[in-house]
């Protein structure tokens, strides 16, 4: 389904010899490397717009297209098909990168596509899907405001004006067709807002802090001008997310869009700005009523009304709010006034609003549980039947589309946010109940990928896993058929939230098996399980296994909530098959390794052994104690599985576990916040304040952890640092080494990003002994790579990049076509396939 974007990354020669940070040890130095290489790289990612025609009565020459990642991808509306021949990117600012695509919106009547990056402006003529006469204009001079990004576009019909709504400003821009776009004016009063007035006597607007334009309609007013409804978020509430009401902006369509403004007091001088939110109470607290005050949020706004009659605005608000209905006419002169506000069952959030325009006094509402139907004035709602029921999505649908199609003169598309089964939703408002027309896959967010080499790659969607296929021409697509939501029957609303990924080859005898971490609440350390058609390579219906800490034996101290589990890993030991999944407490500080094993009897996992410890000293007041990933040493007599955590890492010994009585010993306990600054047997030194541990791997006598920055006051940053440890007695020794994030950023290859943060790491072996290897590190922007040898010790080589900037979540290594390669997962991204550096000993 996804097409690749196959990018053959420049090699980028270094000359210069990197020395490194290291306590208590002194590795040799190792010539830096280049810049690691691109195999193959897809940057379909999450979607956050969508555009087409209002009119699809002749389907087979109509298209929507979707903004996703660093793709415009292009929707056959008949179908719901994908055409990846008309698959975009777009990179006008610098040809060597791709821009990130933020919106998308279509001119029907000129058959005009315009498109906004978050760096361009593009605007092509679409016949039959064909883009022609592409033309751009870089908006970066214009981003002049402190955090100003591109987040919006709209076209105001039977003119050329396009107006840009950047997090802080409204931009008018001219398309004058094939000779380009140029810029004509701006509304930015609100950039920096220090003193104005309300448009009544509550208070003034700078208590309220509109700081961040996040969407925006057009809609002309009574009066005749063009007015932008802006929804914006209010910093002057507190608590996160802030929440957003809805300020408005005058066009000056009579002038031409000259002199466009959000100050509607310009006749005396004076500043005034026109603004309302659901929120019934004054700035100041984080709360209202007792509520978040992100409760009463505004997520979507409609107007309505023509000609000089009133105008309505509806809006999708969050639960507290619902649906409210708005009187905003002439609202540069007039008050923003309340009509009244209607409830949905369940009391959900209320994320997209439409009206249905053959009929004002219908609204088509999509909440975080179904799709709804309200009828005015008494707002009675009709929804989707519960035995078509789905989830939408604890953040909504991140945009809709009303169309007609042959049969179905209402449909709507709604692209969903990452936490949905399918994202893409195609409903038929026609009747009196909304019915499903049909369903299909689209990328949003992912926790990393696994692979059947050469050309498969299954990644989890956060509520389900995705099959990626390379056609035989290299291009590497989703397979729709192979998409599987993880809920256990359709339209039963179980899902849960698919966290680390782990494939198991005959694990046990019999088809290939991948296994998700299954969060719930109250049931951590459970999995989501799949088999593999051996045939198709296709991913079977989900099945899942619950683990519920408050009753299982050997962790008797736990009761009630504030559990989390984060990962999956198998292991065979003497020929049985075992699989771990981790536990945490975050409520107490303790943690738990729970072992399953496949069960010939009756072929399924049963849970068997836990190993319980204490998590160590917090990092700061209600700072949440997780575990994070499970790292697997068989290289020895004795397995061992090592599982960090937010203060350290603990080692347990898996020899137990094909016992009679099977069980898990915990051998040793390390807090990674006492590093000490010089070689020493003890564990706890207290001279470096306390880090995070986020990812971990062995190699012969050494174990290498991943440190997320300090969160104290002076603290340092990042690092990788390495203990000796024994095989034998699995007891952790000295601090070795570390290298910091200091010394990455004033290496010769600089990744050039922020490393704060480290979401796992992975090792591979370049020996027979497993001794000596690269070791792949999982940050915010780069990948990085180590490499270690008992000779040369512990080295920082080179990274990976893209031109992205989302966290990179895995980084597998795979032989693919008798050459090893790194299968590199991205959280908003798909996937890229990298090349490492080298084959032998560093």
């Amino acid at each position: 389904m996804y097409s690749s974007i196959l990018n053959a990354r420049r090699l980028v020669p270094v000359g210069c010899a990197l020395l490194l940070t290291v306590l208590g040890a002194t590795p040799g130095l190792g010539q830096a490397p280049g810049l690691l290489t691109t195999a193959a790289e897809l940057q379909d990612g999450e979607g956050y717009d969508i555009a087409g025609p209002r009119n699809a009565l002749q389907p087979a020459n109509e298209r929507v297209w979707v903004a996703q990642g660093r793709v415009r991808a292009a929707i056959q509306v008949s179908t719901g098909n994908r055409i990846h021949a008309e698959d975009v990117t777009f990179n006008s600012v610098d040809p060597n990168f791709n821009e990130k695509l933020v919106a998308v919106e279509y001119d029907e009547a000129n058959t005009r596509l315009f498109t906004l990056t978050g760096r361009a402006l593009y605007a092509e003529n679409m016949t039959a899907g064909v883009p022609s006469s592409r033309v751009s204009y870089d908006l970066t001079p214009l981003l002049t405001w402190t955090n100003s990004a591109p987040v919006d576009v709209k076209f105001w019909p039977g003119t050329p004006f396009v107006f840009v709504l950047t997090s802080k400003s409204i931009l008018v821009m001219v398309d004058n067709g094939t000779a380009g776009f140029t810029f004509q004016s701006a509304a930015n009063e609100l950039a920096n807002e220090t003193s104005g007035f309300l448009t009544d006597a509550t208070g003034t607007i700078d208590s309220f802090k509109f700081a961040l334009y996040d969407t925006f309609e057009l809609a002309e007013d009574a009066n005749g001008r063009v007015m932008a409804y802006v929804r914006a978020r209010m910093g002057g509430f507190g608590g996160k997310p802030a929440p957003r009401g809805l300020v408005l902006c005058d066009l000056d369509s009579p002038g031409g869009f000259l002199t466009p403004t959000f100050n509607a007091d310009l006749a005396t001088g004076g500043r005034r700005f026109a603004f309302w939110t659901p929120i019934p109470c004054l700035p100041g607290s984080g709360t209202c009523n007792g509520n978040p005050a992100y409760e009463y949020t505004i997520n979507d706004v409609q107007v309505v009304g023509s000609g000089s009659g009133p105008r309505t605005a509806y809006m999708a608000c969050g639960p507290q709010s619902q649906i409210r209905r708005v009187n905003v006419t002439n609202g540069f002169t007039q008050p923003l006034t309340l009509i009244d506000h209607f409830k949905l069952p369940g009391n959900p959030e209320v994320m997209r609003l439409e009206v249905d325009p053959t009929n004002a006094n219908r609204l088509l509402a999509v909440s975080t549980y179904n799709y709804h139907i309200v009828t005015l004035p008494n707002g009675t709602p009709t929804s989707l039947p519960g035995i078509e029921r789905f989830t939408v999505g604890l953040e909504g649908p991140h945009d809709a589309l009303l169309m007609s199609m042959p049969g179905r003169p209402l449909v709507e598309w709604t692209l969903g946010s990452y936490d949905v089964d399918y994202a893409l939703k195609t409903v038929d408002w026609t009747g009196a109940t909304p019915s499903l027309v049909y369903e299909r896959f689209q990328m949003h967010r992912s926790d990393g990928g696994v692979m059947i080499p050469p050309n498969d790659v299954y990644l989890p969607t956060i509520s389900g896993v995705v099959r990626y296929n390379r056609s035989p021409s290299g291009t590497w697509e989703a397979i729709d058929a192979s998409y599987q939501p993880n809920e256990t029957a359709p339209g039963v609303g179980d899902s849960s939230i698919t966290e680390h990924i782990a494939i198991g080859s005959n694990v046990p005898v019999g088809p290939v098996r991948i296994v998700t971490a299954a969060v719930k609440q109250g049931f951590a350390g459970s999995f989501d399980e799949w088999l593999i058609d051996p045939v198709t390579k296709n991913i079977g219906p989900v099945t899942r296994y619950w683990f519920n800490p408050v009753t299982q034996s050997g962790v008797p101290q736990w009761t009630g909530g504030g559990f989390y589990g984060n990962d999956v890993a198998f292991v065979t030991i003497q020929g049985q098959n075992f699989l771990l999944t981790d536990v945490a407490q975050f409520d107490l500080n303790e943690a738990a390794l729970v072992a399953w094993r496949w069960d010939t009897t009756g072929n399924v996992w049963k849970p068997i052994a836990t190993a319980w410890w204490a998590g160590g000293t917090p990092i700061a007041p209600n700072f949440e104690f997780l575990t994070d990933t499970i790292h697997v040493d068989t290289s020895n007599a004795i397995p061992y599985a090592f599982v960090t955590d937010t203060c350290g890492f603990t080692v347990i010994d898996l020899a137990g576990l094909t016992t009679s009585s099977p069980k898990m010993i915990v051998r040793d306990r390390v807090d990674t916040g006492s590093v000490s600054s010089v070689a020493s047997s003890a564990h706890y030194a207290p001279s470096i304040p306390f880090k995070q541990c986020r990812g971990l791997v062995t190699a012969g006598t050494q174990v290498f952890a991943c440190l997320r920055e300090s969160t104290q006051p002076g603290g340092p940053g990042a690092q990788m640092s390495s203990w000796t440890w024994n095989p034998a007695t699995g007891l952790v020794g000295g601090h070795t080494a570390s290298i910091t994030s200091t010394a990455v950023a004033s290496s010769p290859t600089n990744p050039n990003g922020d490393w704060s943060a480290t979401y796992r790491c992975r090792f591979l072996p370049l020996s027979a002994t497993g001794d000596c290897g690269l070791i792949y590190v999982c940050t915010e922007a780069s990948l990085l790579e180590f490499g270690y040898s008992p000779t040369n010790g512990l080295t920082y080589r080179t990274y990976w990049k893209s031109d992205y900037s989302a966290p990179i979540q895995d980084a597998l290594p795979y032989v693919i076509g008798g050459r090893q390669r790194i299968l590199v997962s991205k959280d908003q991204e798909t996937f890229a396939i990298v090349v490492p550096s080298t084959t032998t000993c560093p």
